[in-house]
């Protein structure tokens, strides 16, 4: 396996807060652009120049509220793109690795301290995810979720 890859990424991130007594609501959105251009000298994936152009629009959004003993209890959901450069064995370019999920969790802050402690639980789903090819380990497979 003989491949060169060289990726190139730009992305674009707006955020916006709005505080409304001890409420935040915290909205994200960011646009990205992804180019990655894969040269193989080999047999497998076929000799050639595998050209790839991904882009995603992604976002979070949150809310928390603040009680006045620095507990702040919060909600988000937010979803993720990771560009996957390459191809697999038979020169299918990769899709990017793509995510979303809730989260929910607290923090606490004591007051009159720097200290912040955080719990949180969360479940993120993937889609796209590299993995070993079972029929050939050199190269990789996506997976759904």
């Amino acid at each position: 396996m003989d491949t060169q890859t060289t990726a190139k990424q730009a992305g674009l991130y707006l955020q916006d807060q709005v505080k409304l007594d001890r409420w935040t609501l915290t909205l994200t959105g960011r646009q990205d652009w992804a180019q990655a251009d894969t040269i193989s000298r080999a047999f497998f994936p076929a000799a050639g120049t595998y050209l790839q152009n991904d882009k995603a629009t992604t976002g979070r959004a949150g809310l928390n509220y603040l009680f006045d003993n620095g507990i702040s209890p919060y909600v988000n959901y937010s979803t993720s793109f990771v560009p996957t450069s390459g191809t697999d064995q038979f020169g299918a370019l990769f899709k990017p690795t793509t995510g979303a999920g809730p989260e929910v969790g607290v923090k606490f802050r004591p007051v009159g301290s720097n200290l912040l402690l955080t719990a949180a639980i969360f479940e993120t789903t993937q889609q796209n995810v590299l993995t070993v090819d079972p029929t050939n380990v050199i190269f990789s497979v996506q997976t759904g979720e």
